[in-house]
């Protein structure tokens, strides 16, 4: 199966993986193809800048790293993706999260997210 991680879900199997649900533990097997969107890295860095966030490294080599490890494939924010964010049917005003779900929309993946707002996005399956 194909799956778009939220950023949550990428911290959290870097760093606390139990954190994750037990559904999200099984949509994470190894088996599965893991995508993320640029837009992670951005929220990863501006949390690490915030200080919300400690990373052994700079945000783009821990990125890397982790996205690496885990076989992810990143995605980039197309101006289609872009386009489409606004229009996401989602009761969410963080543009970095409109901006993973049409990604998903646009690339028919589910979204393995905690976060109660994507999940009611009636577009997109999501996983928790």
């Amino acid at each position: 199966m194909k799956l778009i991680l939220d950023t949550c879900v990428l911290l959290w199997m870097a760093g606390n993986p139990d954190k994750l649900s037990a559904s999200a533990r099984k949509a994470l097997a190894p088996n599965n193809e893991f995508y993320i969107s640029a837009i992670s890295a951005f929220e990863i860095a501006i949390k690490n800048k915030k200080k919300k966030l400690a990373l052994p490294t700079d945000p783009w080599t821990w990125f890397q790293r982790v996205t690496s490890h885990f076989r992810m494939k990143e995605i980039p924010i197309s101006a289609r993706i872009a386009a489409l964010a606004p229009d996401v049917d989602v009761p969410h005003g963080d543009p970095a999260d409109r901006i993973i779900l049409a990604t998903a929309i646009e690339n028919q993946l589910p979204v393995v997210s905690s976060d109660r707002l994507i999940q009611k996005c009636n577009q997109v399956e999501v996983i928790w």
